[in-house]
């Protein structure tokens, strides 16, 4: 029984050494890795994920969040109607090129931002939540420092070039598991890989929600100074929730196959972690039964020999062991 146990924690150990390496898929520069049990927030994997980086498009997940809390108090309508400001509509691409001035229901905007990572949606949003732009960063920076999110920077809304919005793949991670948890009302919406707008429909390009079983939503961004980066979570039944974080893909297919690995080893840790705890159990159990055994066995003993004298008791209340007592017995 010790061996099998022996040979579950040698599993266990090699599978934690696979998760500390660094699998570099891009510019070291720009790379970094960060999965978290979004159940208990421990870390299970993490590469370069307190070093600074671009956040491109991962910035949105910030602009949602604060876009729910602003639906769940009342001050955002879900079919409120907004109004795409001349500086929202002129935000580069990716946008949904519309006129300024055009009218636009929240709701539409937050599919937009999810799905096809609208920057001028994201603008709009914030504009409208903040004031202006410059009142809605400044509402995203309070909140990041709230959540825990010390190293993190936002300059704008949506995520576009801004050599000062900076951020880790461990705050990512951070922000990726709020906005999951204090949102689970709306997180489904992370999962959608079209929607339809203005009749026409928009495909999403987070192609991990289909290639792998477990993921429930996030995000992807990409500008060139971040190259392509990705938050995923997911969900397995009786094995639990994660959330990946990887930053700095040479490509999107490079990306995309990193995260679901990681996902993979993270998951098989904690099968490999839950089977050795059960081990354990057993072990406990089987050395109770063996200490049983052996009382019981002393106790036929003990029936099968005459009452010990007051010396005797002495002698034998001065022993802990049972081997001892039984030798004393004889």
């Amino acid at each position: 029984m010790r061996k099998i146990l022996l040979l579950y924690l040698c599993i266990i150990f090699s599978i934690i050494n696979a998760q500390s390496e660094c699998d570099i898929i891009g510019d070291p520069a720009k790379y970094a890795s960060i999965i978290i049990d979004a159940d208990t927030g421990e870390v299970l994997h993490e590469c370069n994920a307190r070093e600074l980086r671009f956040p491109a498009s991962l910035t949105k997940m910030m602009t949602l969040y604060i876009t729910f809390d602003a639906v769940q108090s009342g001050k955002l309508k879900l079919y409120q109607q907004l109004t795409l400001s001349e500086y929202a509509a002129s935000q580069e691409r990716s946008n949904m090129d519309l006129m300024p001035y055009t009218k636009v229901s929240a709701i539409d905007a937050i599919f937009g931002i999810v799905i096809k990572s609208a920057n001028d949606f994201a603008t709009m949003i914030g504009e409208f939540i903040g004031g202006d732009e410059e009142g809605f960063v400044r509402l995203m920076n309070l909140k990041a420092k709230r959540l825990g999110m010390h190293s993190t920077t936002f300059k704008n809304a949506n995520g576009l070039p801004n050599k000062e919005q900076v951020t880790t793949a461990y705050d990512m991670a951070l922000l990726a598991r709020a906005l999951w948890r204090d949102h689970s009302r709306y997180f489904s919406i992370f999962s959608k890989k079209s929607f339809v707008f203005n009749g026409k429909k928009f495909v999403g390009h987070n192609y991990v929600l289909s290639k792998y079983q477990y993921a429930n939503g996030l995000k992807t961004g990409y500008i060139k100074d971040s190259d392509f980066n990705i938050a995923t979570t997911a969900a397995r039944k009786s094995h639990g929730n994660l959330v990946a974080v990887v930053m700095g893909g040479k490509t999107p297919e490079l990306r995309d196959a990193h995260v679901m690995e990681l996902l993979d080893r993270a998951y098989e840790y904690k099968i490999q972690k839950k089977s050795s705890k059960a081990m354990r159990f057993i072990s406990k159990k089987m050395a109770s039964y063996e200490s049983y055994s052996k009382d019981k066995e002393f106790n036929k003993l003990e029936n099968s020999t005459p009452a010990p004298s007051k010396a005797d008791k002495e002698v034998y209340n001065g022993y802990t062991k049972i081997e001892d007592i039984l030798k004393q017995i004889k």
